[in-house]
This record gives structure tokens, C-alpha cells and sequence, in this order.
């Protein structure tokens, strides 16, 4: 386990990982854009902001799912596609 020791909104945070410091230096860094970006709107306080920050990295992350189980179904569809064309195509060999 790594100690990492990080800044979002202007606070520090250790924090006990796995991953790298690199790593969880950009997700800090992601995580201070997505509230910076929420902030934009004066009349948040930062903890709103943050909460709308995390709302949003959410939102992304459970259209990625989606996105993924989409891929992969459609992947599974190709395997399938390509397994009965093979049985289609006449198999060569040696003639006895």
C-alpha cells in the first residue's frame, strides 16, 4: 500500500493506495478539474460544487459501463458470427 499525499480544492488529503503516486496524482487532478468546473458558478460553496463534481464523474463513469457492456456484446456477437461462418467454409486436406 502506498501513502499518497494529495491536494483537491485547495485541501491535502493522505490517502492509502495501491496504485502509484503518479497515478493518484491524476486522479486528484481530474478530481480538482471536475470541481473547478462545477465551480464556475459563484453562488456554490465549494462542498456543493464537489457534490456536483462527483454527480457528474458518476454520470460518466456509468455511461462508460454502459459503453463497455455495449462493446462487448457486440463483440460477443462478432465471435458468434465468426464461429458459424467456419463451419460454413469446407475444410481442406490431404487426399486419401
Amino acid at each position: 500500500m502506498n501513502r499518497v499525499t494529495v491536494t483537491i480544492a485547495g485541501r491535502a488529503y493522505t490517502l492509502l493506495a495501491e496504485e502509484s503516486k503518479e497515478y493518484m496524482d491524476k486522479v486528484a487532478e481530474l478530481v480538482n478539474t471536475k470541481i473547478k468546473d462545477a465551480h464556475q458558478n459563484p453562488d456554490l460553496t465549494v462542498e456543493q460544487a464537489s457534490v456536483l463534481a462527483a454527480i457528474n464523474v458518476a454520470d460518466e463513469c456509468l455511461k462508460a459501463q454502459d459503453q463497455v457492456e455495449s462493446l462487448r456484446s457486440q463483440l460477443q456477437s462478432y465471435i458468434e458470427e465468426i464461429r458459424h461462418l467456419r463451419k460454413q467454409v469446407p475444410k481442406t486436406g490431404k487426399a486419401k
